[in-house]
């Protein structure tokens, strides 16, 4: 973190450290990724790895990109919606895969950020958050310049 002291000896923070956040977010996407791989190896006794292809790798990029990147909750919803639709879909075993195709294909085209974006998970909980927060820490700045 940046601190700022005054003559008083108090630390103001003027900011964060992104790469101490980017490497955060590494190591907590590591550790969550070995625990999930651990539970599947104690789970089904073995690994092999056939079952990790590239089409599993299309999968979990699809859930994301389905749901949105802006948020948290938008990838577990491109999850739920990625998994049900072939089920929903079921019924006709021909179509099946060109209806998914196509609905995949329509929801990408109508929505290119996805199904739940930030904007929109800030509306429906009710955040007022209307300016970015760099814009309201410089309207509490001096006009004037120093000295």
């Amino acid at each position: 973190m940046t601190a700022v002291h005054d003559d008083e000896g108090a630390a103001d923070l003027m900011g964060i450290d992104v790469r101490a956040f980017q490497i955060a977010a590494f190591a907590l996407g590591s550790a969550i990724a070995g625990i999930g791989g651990g539970l599947y190896a104690h789970h089904f006794s073995f690994i092999e790895a056939q079952y990790f292809n590239i089409s599993l790798s299309i999968t979990i990029v699809l859930y994301v990109l389905l749901g949105g990147t802006q948020t948290a909750i938008g990838p577990l919803l491109g999850a739920a919606v990625f998994t049900l639709l072939p089920e929903v879909l079921r019924a006709s075993a021909h179509w099946r895969y060109v209806a998914f195709a196509a609905a995949l294909i329509v929801i990408m085209a109508l929505r290119p950020e996805g199904v739940v974006t930030g904007a929109q998970l800030r509306r429906l909980l009710g955040s007022n958050r209307a300016e970015p927060r760099h814009r309201a820490v410089a309207a509490g700045l001096p006009k004037g310049g120093a000295g």
